[in-house]
């Protein structure tokens, strides 16, 4: 979801390299800038051989620690969080940070867990669902991840996102794009 966002203008993706290569684009906001976020995302999607070491292609370089930068600070910057304590965390330190939180995640979640974890201890899965359900915090905006199954519904929730964060540019055709490769590292399409 992060990444869908990320192809906005507005947002900044979360690696510094290509944040500083967005914020410094003198060129036109034409479909090369936009071929530009697009490729950028892409890269934080492994190959299929490679999803045990997901973590090594997630983007989540600490954007905050440079957003002093005015070209910087005008963008929005996400961060995700895996656990009640990170998203904790993340609220002590930007107290007027928006929430999204996903919905309908255990399908989804249960899948790339086994996918991705080299760990394969189904309980720990179980846990991580539990203590979200149970503890987690409000959300200022919810998504359903189950979206994800269906190109249409991905993308309406996705331009419903948008526009939640008052984005101007969603592209459905980026969006779509973006959506199959990261079902296709996962072994869903």
């Amino acid at each position: 979801m992060a990444n869908c966002l990320a192809l906005s203008r507005h947002v900044l993706c979360m690696k510094e390299e290509f944040a500083r290569s967005d914020v410094y684009w003198t060129n036109p906001i034409d479909s090369e800038y936009y071929k530009f976020k697009l490729k950028s995302i892409m890269g934080s999607l492994p190959p299929v051989s490679k999803l045990k070491q997901w973590a090594q292609y997630e983007y989540s370089d600490n954007l905050f620690r440079i957003a002093d930068n005015p070209l910087i600070s005008s963008r929005i910057i996400c961060h995700t969080a895996h656990t009640n304590e990170q998203l904790a965390e993340k609220i002590k330190q930007h107290p007027t940070v928006r929430i999204i939180k996903l919905t309908n995640h255990q399908k989804f979640a249960q899948m790339c867990y086994q996918l991705k974890s080299s760990e394969n201890d189904p309980r720990r899965f179980k846990y991580t669902v539990a203590s979200w359900n149970k503890n987690s915090v409000d959300g200022n905006f919810e998504f359903d991840i189950n979206t994800v199954f269906d190109p249409d519904l991905f993308c309406a929730e996705m331009q419903r996102l948008y526009g939640f964060l008052s984005l101007d540019d969603f592209q459905t055709n980026l969006v779509k794009q973006f959506r199959l490769e990261y079902l296709a590292c996962h072994g869903l399409t």
